[in-house]
């Protein structure tokens, strides 16, 4: 087992590396307001590639340090039957550095402080990877997520201590601060915190969220979209229904994808009364939810207002609607939660247009087949209040999602 606490310090040295790469970056980029694109790019490629080898250099170093700590502490400062001297990797090549500021330039070099992150780490992800190839003793090694990881890193870090040195690389996004971790001793490698196995579940719960969807999404997308998908060396509908999984991934809560730990219920602007009069099937459907990895700010009534919606949940609002009878309950229960929209929009209160529904059928008697069926019937019925977008909660508690393009 690898010692969290080294661990945690080496992670810590790599993330404080990577911010440190972020504020030098943006000061490079405030040095160039007012000059032409030339003379932009100009000052970049003088001034990048060196930042950027520095601060590779300095990622490269740590990470070369904790393997060497811990080989050493596994089999002891000889190394066993072989010593071994960890080496750091080669620096970022200037051809890379180039590469970066053609592409981030399309944007007004936005996106530059986000490559520079991803470089700088691959340089602590080539030193993991040059000595695990070079060392007589095989270790397993995995990509830790950092608090806060999105989806595609939690799917990564999901495939657990199955890299080894034949493993193909793992590749990073932007901006991504994730770690690589080696354990020696390949017969039961361990992190204390780092539970591959939860983020499987994760992973698992997010795509039967998705999965009744996916077709009809992939029939939808327009003819460019599908062909990139499709073309040679393309990812096809597995990659597009990968895709949706991760994205179904970043509307829950990071720290519940990389932990299971289920986000706390923000009541903090609901007065003691209002707290008071919330029902039991309300609160149950709220710890429900948050266990299922949603975080949202639960709204008190207003009584005073023409409709008041019950969540904001990531970035939008939300209607939560209890079922507890049949189809026609489900449709006038829709019914109920579109019409809410309606009244703000013609009040001019409302905080978005299109109306997004959760629909708890739990309780109720239709199928789940036939919910989602009437959930899209309602969705073609209000098409024109901008309704594409509900949960239906099934009577396991799986949660499915209903979406129209």
């Amino acid at each position: 087992m690898i010692d969290a606490d080294k661990f945690l310090a080496y992670q810590l040295a790599l993330t404080t590396n990577a911010n440190l790469t972020v504020s030098e970056v943006e000061k490079l980029l405030k040095s160039i307001e007012g000059l032409s694109p030339i003379e932009q790019a100009e000052y970049l490629m003088a001034n990048y590639p060196k930042l950027v080898r520095a601060y590779g250099s300095a990622a490269s170093d740590v990470a070369r340090q904790f393997y060497q700590e811990t080989r050493n502490e596994y089999f002891g400062e000889e190394g066993g039957e072989e010593s071994f001297v960890a080496r750091p990797a080669m620096a970022i090549p200037e051809a890379w550095a180039v590469e970066d500021i053609q592409k981030s330039a399309r944007g007004g070099y936005a996106r530059l402080p986000g490559i520079a992150v991803r470089r700088v780490m691959e340089r602590a992800d080539d030193t993991f990877r040059l000595n695990i190839r070079r060392d007589p003793k095989k270790a397993r090694w995995a990509v830790v997520p950092h608090p806060g990881a999105c989806g595609w890193c939690v799917l990564i870090a999901g495939n657990g201590w199955r890299y080894s040195r034949e493993s193909a690389d793992a590749q990073r996004h932007d901006n991504c601060k994730c770690s690589i971790a080696a354990d020696f001793d390949t017969d039961n490698p361990a992190l204390d915190g780092y539970d591959p196995k939860w983020m499987q579940q994760a992973y698992a719960k997010c795509e039967e969220t998705v999965h009744d969807s996916v077709d009809q999404l992939w029939n939808e997308l327009s003819p460019e979209k599908k062909a990139k998908y499709l073309k040679k060396g393309g990812r096809g509908k597995d990659g597009f229904k990968r895709d949706l999984v991760v994205a179904e991934m970043n509307r829950r809560d990071r720290e519940w994808l990389r932990t299971g730990k289920a986000p706390e219920i923000d009541y903090g602007f609901w007065t003691s009364k209002e707290r008071h009069a919330l029902e039991d099937h309300e609160r149950k459907q709220h710890r429900f939810l948050s266990t299922q990895g949603f975080s949202f700010v639960p709204i008190p009534t207003d009584r005073n207002a023409p409709a008041s919606i019950d969540l904001w949940m990531n970035g939008n609002l939300w209607e939560l609607k209890s079922v507890s009878g049949g189809l026609l309950r489900v449709k006038q229960r829709v019914d109920d939660a579109v019409s809410k929209w309606e009244r703000l929009h013609a009040k001019g209160l409302a905080l978005q247009s299109t109306p997004k529904v959760i629909v708890d059928n739990r309780d109720g008697k239709a199928s789940t087949k036939e919910v989602i069926a009437t959930v899209e019937e309602k969705m073609k019925e209000h098409a024109a209040a901008g309704f594409n977008e509900a949960y239906v909660i099934d009577h396991d508690g799986r949660i499915l999602r209903v979406v129209r393009q």
